[in-house]
């Protein structure tokens, strides 16, 4: 009875102990969730800036896809799937955070193609600017020239019908990869401008809570 006594008085006076340190651990606890809430609040708006800028770099309309302009988007893409990782690291747990997930790792996936085709796109540009420059168009009607000069129709025949494919050949090719990319864009551009909507109107949210 002794014994039970003393249990008795001891566990009373360690009561106060464990109550603080319960209450101690249930505030690092909410606190470590409310600043992993703010991390993912901060990365979804930073998602949501990145896509915007992708879209207002975007051709539409008859808007052209020149250097400068696929560079930026070169560029901004890069910035979107930083963004889209720091959103999944930041995501939590749960239905809603899958389904975050889900829809941004299609979006990196249509980003990815959209990157690639504007990155053939960039480099036909850059070969097609070697070949079919004033100066070197001008050498080929040189050598024309002087086959006419020389008289000789062969030649001339040659000549004009292997400049005709090149460029031909140099501009079809070129023209089919930017239009290539501007599929892509444009189908990345569908399903982001959903995405965003559904952010707009606070539909597909994931708590980024554990």
């Amino acid at each position: 009875a002794h014994g039970e006594a003393m249990g008795v008085v001891a566990a009373r006076q360690l009561l106060p102990q464990a109550q603080d340190d319960a209450a101690g651990e249930a505030k690092r606890q909410s606190a470590t969730a409310e600043a992993r809430a703010r991390a993912f609040d901060e990365a979804r708006a930073q998602l949501r800036t990145q896509l915007t800028e992708v879209l207002d770099l975007a051709p539409t309309g008859d808007r052209d896809l020149d250097h400068a302009t696929a560079g930026q988007l070169l560029d901004a893409f890069n910035g979107f799937h930083a963004a889209c990782q720091d959103v999944v690291r930041t995501s939590g747990v749960g239905a809603d955070a899958e389904a975050l997930r889900r829809t941004l790792d299609k979006l990196a996936a249509l980003a990815l193609a959209a990157q690639r085709a504007l990155s053939d796109a960039e480099q036909l540009s850059a070969v097609n600017a070697i070949f079919l420059t004033p100066a070197r168009l001008f050498a080929g009607g040189a050598v024309i020239a002087v086959a006419l000069l020389l008289r000789f129709p062969a030649a001339i025949l040659v000549v004009l019908a292997a400049a005709a494919l090149v460029v031909a050949y140099r501009w079809y090719t070129g023209f089919r990869a930017t239009e290539e990319a501007l599929a892509k864009l444009r189908l990345f551009g569908l399903h982001a401008r959903t995405f965003l909507r559904s952010e707009a109107g606070g539909g597909g949210e994931a708590d980024g809570k554990d």
